[in-house]
């Protein structure tokens, strides 16, 4: 998340994809802010899915391209594991978003 909200002409990312997304303190939006694809289990112990779904409706607010995935299960750090859940397939959506 922090190279989304704070770059320079010259930093700025094609995209991010903020995977458990971790922010805290204000939310401020840029004006040429990426595009993001976010993913969020919403059993995750350690970064409560508020985060992600703040993130999103900013982002949402803010005009600017957003898509925010959220599954029931998968705790934090599920990564590209195969568990057996519905989060496993994170990574064809995003593939899918990046239009590959």
């Amino acid at each position: 998340m922090a190279v989304a909200l704070h770059h320079d002409a010259s930093s700025r990312p094609d995209f991010a994809a903020p995977i458990y997304a971790a922010h805290f303190g204000e939310l401020v939006v840029p004006d040429d802010a990426p595009p993001l694809f976010l993913v969020h289990a919403a059993d995750d112990p350690l970064v409560p899915v508020t985060i992600s779904t703040t993130i999103y409706a900013a982002w949402h607010a803010a005009g600017k391209p957003v898509e925010l995935h959220i599954c029931e299960k998968g705790g934090h750090g599920f990564g590209m594991r195969k568990l057996g859940l519905p989060v496993d397939g994170w990574i064809e959506r995003f593939g899918e978003w990046l239009g590959v």
